[in-house]
């Protein structure tokens, strides 16, 4: 971590977001610790990132999902999804190694939020592109999605 610029955390943290099986909430665990841990060691974030920018990536991201545009560290701006993949990912594995998590533990959750990412395949992905393939049979989406998440496969190994 040394070289990089980055401290205290001040304010609140959105909870882990969810994920439909059990191996995504793990993976989506693993990288918030990690990246919240690597940050930590960072010094003041918060003045290289304003809030009001962070909260306006938020709800731009909860809005558009991996295809936003946001805006990082220093006024860089870019993809979301370039954003998680170049550096927010190498940034959670340093974290999880600083907590001591063992190795393949590490890989194999990477592998997980890595695989979601290249494919663009998250949970509320899967949910649009099945109404978008199906329509609006509700009953159907849950029956799929359940029958999904029972197969335990994360759900970047979806299909339709």
């Amino acid at each position: 971590m040394e070289g990089r610029v980055c401290s205290r955390m001040e304010g609140t943290l959105r909870s882990v977001a969810a994920g439909p099986t059990h191996a995504d909430e793990m993976a989506n665990a693993a990288f918030f610790f990690g990246l919240i841990t690597a940050l930590m060691q960072c010094q003041e974030i918060e003045l290289r990132i304003p809030h009001i920018v962070a909260r306006h990536n938020f709800y731009a991201a909860a809005r558009s999902g991996m295809a936003t545009a946001v805006e990082w560290l220093d006024g860089r701006e870019g993809g979301l999804r370039e954003l998680l993949l170049q550096e927010l990912l190498p940034l959670a594995r340093e974290g999880l190694a600083l907590l001591d998590v063992d190795r393949d533990d590490i890989e194999a959750y990477s592998q997980i939020i890595e695989q979601r990412l290249r494919s663009r395949r998250t949970g509320a992905q899967w949910q649009r592109d099945w109404v978008a393939r199906y329509g609006r049979d509700w009953r159907g989406l849950v029956q799929a999605y359940s029958e999904n998440q029972a197969s335990g496969r994360p759900v970047h190994g979806w299909s339709l």
